[in-house]
C-alpha cells in the first residue's frame, strides 16, 4: 500500500506533498497528533507492477 500525504510544518508554515509507504504514513500520524505537522490530505493507493508476457 502506498500513499501519497499532502501537510503543512508547523514549524515553518511550508506545505508538503509526501509519497510515502505504510510505516512513513504511520509516522507522519504521529508527527500529526503530536502537533507537530498538519495532514491536509491523504490519499491511499495499489501498487501496480507491470507484467510483460
Amino acid at each position: 500500500m502506498s500513499y501519497r500525504i499532502e501537510y503543512t510544518a508547523n514549524s515553518n508554515g511550508s506545505t508538503v506533498i509526501e509519497y510515502a509507504d505504510a510505516s512513513r504514513q504511520a509516522e507522519l500520524v504521529r508527527e500529526a497528533e503530536s502537533g507537530t505537522i498538519n495532514i491536509i490530505n491523504e490519499y491511499r493507493y495499489e501498487s501496480y507492477a507491470e507484467v510483460s508476457a
